[in-house]
């Protein structure tokens, strides 16, 4: 068998195009994505690149991009099914050359078509040329695990793992896109339409759908799966029914996910996601896992260690401890993601996590994300009520919250600009559009949220971990997010995952962990994912600010936010999350400045 995390990309000019796209340059710029192996293809104006990290059969056999008859594919991600498709087309006489999951997505579409995808099981970027019928495939999975971008224009089409792979290409713009900049500085990307990038006619391939691109210059984008609605059959379900269903298809979704020839492990915060995940996973195979601390050890290392102590020699425990220190440019610098602008500093964390499971030579990493949004987790929270939508109020609803997402910043704050100001309109225009799609949905309130922020902050959060992940060559996979979960959890009546009486969240996952977790850590509440002390945190931010202040009051993209000549005399005045903005406006400003450069 064959898995692989990778780097994807690729270039198409239509007919009388005679532009052409440096894939080569595009592939050398994610050796980091795939460091094992790298290749292309190129014919008639279509030329596909890849990078391969390899996961399971280290043989060359998985090289890309692959060729099997009139189809040639670049496919970064993994079809944890592929070993039932294969069953089908074994007795149908396909005779393979590989054990590759790739090989089998391949003659998979050649039987079946851009149906193939409706079969497949896992987290998937890809692009497949057919040959025959002259058109680019290009897909991305359900729930965007492994995010994709491209750009289009009248002479070419063109994309890739990450944008900074896309610029490469030296054929698409190196544009700021105003419209989009404004909104997600000023805001956050993460409630906002991330469907675009800040970079100008870059888009983000929608999670569950896909493109059709052919030589006459038509994208044609088709969705092929989406969150469902409650389910009328399962109204009678009862709490014990239901748990027992989601725990058959966590340990499988788990055990799945446990195959590979390289050092595998699981991140354990004590927390009920990775907690549950490391007890299922250690009973398939032993299993190391990671408690990264901050500064002073806390409560994640007692529940940690109490799993570990539940779980006895299943478990090999790392403890790793990361000092606390003042931020520095070089730092930030390792995370700025083209895509998107970090709004606070847990970037910095998620960075070293993957950094810290690098360092003690591991490839693939378990990883709970996914959990909250799909289990009700975040329902309880204060700042789900204030922000999302309040359960115990009658009044209330998700519409109503999301018309006023807009006021939860002060739009007349001194230390923005005017022309910051003027995003409120826009923000308030895509929220009534977000309003209107929401009320086609007759659910229940709690489940119109939970679909949004599966839709919306967890695909930013996806797209936060991918980048940061692979920046170690990395995969980390995501048991809670595998399909079947998630269109379970939401067939289901809402009621069943939030105990109201006594505000607990996640209650399915909770009666699930409390036969294999020691009760105090199956009951544990919901806890935040750790940031940096905010002392050293502005103290770093502060220095970084005062010693380069003429940069930054020379960079467009900060003053058009904020009043830069303000901030360095009154910094001490600001706050750390919008000293932090600034500073990642300006270094995300320099990366991008810099490729323009290199683009001329």
């Amino acid at each position: 068998m064959h898995f692989s995390g990778c780097g994807t990309c690729g270039f198409f000019a239509f007919n009388g195009c005679k532009v052409r796209g440096d894939v080569t340059a595009m592939v050398n710029s994610m050796n980091h994505r795939g460091p094992n192996s790298k290749g292309e293809w190129e014919n008639d104006g279509v030329h596909l690149g890849h990078t391969r990290l390899s996961i399971q059969d280290l043989s060359d056999k998985g090289h890309q991009p692959m060729i099997r008859k009139s189809a040639v594919i670049t496919f970064n991600g993994e079809i944890y099914n592929f070993g039932d498709i294969r069953e089908i087309l074994l007795q149908d006489g396909i005779e393979f050359d590989s054990t590759t999951d790739t090989e089998v997505l391949l003659y998979g579409y050649l039987k079946w078509g851009t149906s193939v995808v409706e079969r497949l099981n896992g987290f998937f970027s890809f692009a497949i040329w057919d040959q025959e019928k002259q058109f680019l495939w290009v897909v991305n999975d359900r729930l965007g695990v492994k995010p994709l971008y491209y750009y289009a224009n009248e002479n070419f089409f063109v994309f890739a793992s990450e944008v900074e792979t896309l610029l490469k290409s030296k054929v698409v713009p190196v544009e700021l896109d105003w419209d989009v900049v404004i909104p997600f500085a000023v805001f956050s990307a993460a409630v906002l339409d991330i469907n675009y990038t800040p970079v100008k006619g870059v888009l983000s391939l929608t999670p569950g759908h896909h493109l059709t691109v052919t030589k006459d210059g038509k994208v044609v984008k088709t969705k092929y799966w989406d969150i469902p609605n409650p389910d009328p059959a399962l109204e009678g379900l009862t709490s014990e029914e239901a748990a027992q269903t989601l725990k058959g298809l966590a340990e499988d979704a788990i055990r799945l996910r446990m195959i590979a020839d390289v050092p595998l492990c699981s991140f354990l915060s004590g927390g009920i996601d990775s907690s549950l995940i490391t007890a299922h996973a250690s009973s398939f195979a032993p299993l190391t896992s990671f408690c990264v601390n901050y500064g002073a050890r806390n409560s994640d290392n007692e529940f940690s260690e109490k799993v570990v102590e539940h779980l006895g020699d299943r478990v090999v425990y790392k403890n790793v401890d990361i000092a606390l220190t003042e931020v520095t440019i070089e730092q930030i610098e390792k995370t700025i993601d083209l895509s998107v602008f970090s709004v606070d500093d847990r970037i910095l964390s998620l960075y070293a996590n993957y950094k810290a499971i690098k360092d003690h030579g591991f490839t693939v990493v378990l990883n709970g994300q996914g959990a909250d949004e799909v289990l009700a987790g975040y329902v309880a929270s204060p700042w789900f009520a204030a922000q999302f939508y309040n359960v115990y109020d009658p009044e209330d609803t998700f519409a109503k919250k999301l018309g006023g997402m807009h006021a939860q910043l002060d739009w007349n704050a001194s230390n923005l600009t005017d022309l910051a100001k003027t995003a409120r309109e826009k923000i308030q225009t895509y929220y009534q559009s977000e309003i209107d799609k929401i009320d086609q949905y007759q659910t229940s309130e709690i489940h119109k949220v939970s679909r949004w922020l599966s839709q919306h902050t967890l695909r930013c959060w996806f797209r936060q971990e991918d980048f940061n992940s692979m920046r170690h060559s990395i995969e980390c996979r995501v048991p809670f997010s595998d399909h079947r979960i998630v269109e379970y959890c939401f067939k289901l009546p809402f009621h069943l995952h939030f105990d109201k009486e006594n505000k607990i969240g996640k209650v399915l996952l909770r009666s699930v962990a409390s036969h294999h977790l020691p009760p105090d850590v199956a009951k544990r509440p919901k806890q935040n994912f750790p940031s940096g002390d905010p002392n050293l945190l502005k103290k770093g931010l502060t220095k970084i600010i005062l010693q380069h202040s003429a940069e930054m009051t020379a960079c467009p993209l900060t003053t058009a936010i904020y009043k830069i000549e303000n901030l360095v005399n009154e910094v001490d005045k600001w706050d750390g999350e919008d000293l932090w903005r600034v500073v990642n406006l300006w270094l995300w400003n320099k990366k991008f400045s810099q490729l323009r450069k290199e683009m001329q």
